[in-house]
């Protein structure tokens, strides 16, 4: 698949030379392509988003240009490679950034790892394939070096597949995560690596960006990090260094904490690491609560950093994505952090897992104020409206509103409601197919398919609720807005699947 980021470059519709315009010419127009763009929201997949906000976009493809317009070398600048994975303040993280970390070749290819970050749990490294002949740069260029490598495990299926779209498929890029081992002896459970490609350096070659994640907080390693293109073999690796981590906050409380208000779900908090660009807990569940629904799963979102001037990010503000996995010692909860809340850790003043706090300093913990509205919480009304045989997604902005804690206001002369949360305005009037976020129109649609299969967009209006004082809309778009998560939660009950509410990620 392609990559937005391909996309966008294209339509800036430079020449294949890539010339070197002005660098306020291209923002320009990225921005109006962005501006542009109307998002989606598919009305039986409300789900939890990860934005790309306008800056990051910006920042990903200034990164680009650099690239672009300079040599191979260009893309494992600093500023490249931590703004390709972050937003935020990345300052204090450039001294941690890794350059002139070599390169191995055979008689065909070039293997570069051009620059890595590396905080702890998670490698984030840009990397550059260079052909070295004729014959090499026209199968690289064309996928085919990429395509054939997956034969003998995925079939002819999934070469031509490749070769079609382009894309460069599973272990395009690999490194040696399983083989790196722990200060215990065990064996690191690494997930393996992945990423994106980035628009190519030159005539003859092709980069990505990569990370490769290890689930469970590591720390510094003596052991180094080996990475190589997966159709040249591992004999061509390069070696990034992981014994350099910026520094981070270790907390080990042993304490209880409600990890699913909605469920009951409970833990006992063993362990907690939190680095700039990651935030790590690992405990043992207290009691399984039987559920059927993702639920189950919701304490790996239900945490936050608050700063010593007061202020609180949460999971979905920082833009926290990763996973649990467990063992015979019980779970953990890992996540990278798309959003830098500080690059100084003593800017920290606790960790909030669930309804405890947990301060910086190793202190008692303290129940987490509910004046605070952090607890995730299930939206259940209503289900999905149905509008001339079409299912639409809608949902009581009321209820988001309450369960946020926003300032919320209802106009019943204009039957219209007014939200302010996180310092965004919006205003959501009955049966339109608009709604106004900080003073922008935004048009409210959602995603279908005809009777030939395909696929098209039609308006979704807001609709009256059974509720006083409210009204039914998209709350993804709205969340998306407020940079809160929404996750709908349905289960099976054997033949169809039941809508159990839309959950909500402060």
């Amino acid at each position: 698949m392609r990559s937005h980021i391909h996309e966008l470059w294209e339509d800036l519709e430079l020449s294949p030379q890539y010339p070197e315009p002005g660098l306020d010419r291209v923002m320009d127009r990225v921005m109006d392509q962005i501006e542009a763009e109307e998002p989606e929201h598919p009305a039986s997949q409300t789900r939890r988003r990860r934005p790309m906000h306008k800056k990051k976009l910006l920042l990903s493809l200034a990164a680009a240009l650099v690239v672009l317009t300079g040599s191979a070398v260009a893309v494992a600048n600093h500023y490249g490679v931590l703004d390709l994975f972050f937003t935020g303040d990345t300052n204090a993280l450039e001294p941690y950034v890794q350059t002139d970390l070599g390169s191995a070749e055979n008689e065909d290819y070039r293997f570069t790892v051009n620059s890595a970050y590396y905080d702890g749990m998670t490698v984030y490294a840009t990397v550059t394939v260079e052909g070295l002949n004729e014959q090499a740069v026209e199968d690289l260029k064309s996928n085919k070096v990429i395509a054939e490598c997956h034969r003998e495990v995925w079939g002819q299926e999934m070469v031509d597949g490749l070769m079609k779209s382009g894309s460069t498929g599973p272990d395009a890029i690999m490194c040696n995560m399983h083989a790196i081992i722990m200060d215990d002896g065990h064996e690191c459970p690494g997930t393996g690596i992945g990423g994106a490609e980035l628009p190519a350096p030159s005539d003859t070659s092709r980069s990505w960006k990569v990370d490769a994640n290890f689930e469970r907080w590591m720390g510094p390693l003596d052991t180094p990090l080996k990475i190589w293109a997966g159709f040249m073999g591992e004999e061509y690796a390069v070696e990034v260094p992981l014994d350099m981590v910026i520094g981070s906050i270790h907390l080990t409380p042993d304490t209880e904490v409600l990890l699913n208000p909605i469920t009951g779900q409970r833990a006992t908090i063993t362990d907690i690491c939190f680095a700039p660009t990651q935030l790590y807990f690992a405990g043992e569940w207290d009691e399984r609560v039987e559920s059927e629904a993702y639920m189950e799963d919701l304490g790996d979102d239900w945490c936050a950093v608050r700063l010593k001037d007061g202020t609180i990010l949460t999971a979905s503000q920082m833009e926290r994505i990763g996973g649990r996995g467990s063992d015979q010692n019980g779970f953990y909860s890992y996540g990278d952090l798309g959003t830098v809340p500080t690059s100084d850790i003593s800017n920290v003043a606790s960790i909030i897992i669930g309804n405890m706090e947990f301060p910086a300093d190793g202190s008692d913990p303290i129940p987490v104020d509910s004046d605070l509205h952090l607890a995730p919480f299930l939206i259940t009304y209503p289900l999905y409206p149905d509008r001339e045989g079409v299912h639409r997604c809608l949902r009581s902005f009321r209820q988001l509103c309450e369960g946020l804690g926003a300032d919320y206001t209802w106009n019943e002369t204009t039957q219209t409601a007014t939200a302010i949360y996180r310092g965004i305005t919006v205003q959501v009037p009955v049966n339109s197919t608009q709604i106004t976020i900080d003073g922008q129109t935004v048009e409210l649609t959602y995603v279908t398919y005809n009777q030939n299969g395909d696929e098209i967009t039609l308006p979704n209006p807001t609709e009256p609720s059974e509720l006083e004082q409210d009204v039914l809309v998209d709350v993804g778009t709205i969340c998306d807005a407020w940079k809160v998560g929404a996750v709908w939660n349905g289960v099976s009950d054997g033949e169809d699947t039941v809508d159990q509410g839309l959950i909500i990620l402060p």
